[in-house]
């Protein structure tokens, strides 16, 4: 990740939370649209809810993580997680 300006991505899924993490880490801009249901954390942990799952990401560093739910398009419901450095 060292090597790239910013990292894009779409519905990792399971890898959500590596990228978030290793982001945050190497200082890197990131974007990604989540995923619309909730996934086991890195540490075996199984969430119920996906406000829930949202809101532990940005937690990973919330000085410089945020949510936003784009309107470009009628109709778009999924969230967005951006770590801006």
């Amino acid at each position: 990740i060292a090597m790239y300006d910013a990292v894009i991505a779409e519905e990792p899924c399971e890898a959500t939370e590596h990228i978030v993490r290793t982001c945050v880490e190497n200082r890197k801009n990131f974007v990604m649209s989540l995923c619309g249901t909730p996934h086991t954390l890195m540490d075996g942990t199984e969430l119920e809810d996906v406000d829930t799952w949202y809101r532990y990401l940005q937690q990973i560093d919330k000085e410089h993580c945020m949510l936003e739910r784009p309107k470009l398009i009628p109709g778009f419901v999924s969230w967005v997680l951006m770590g801006k450095y």
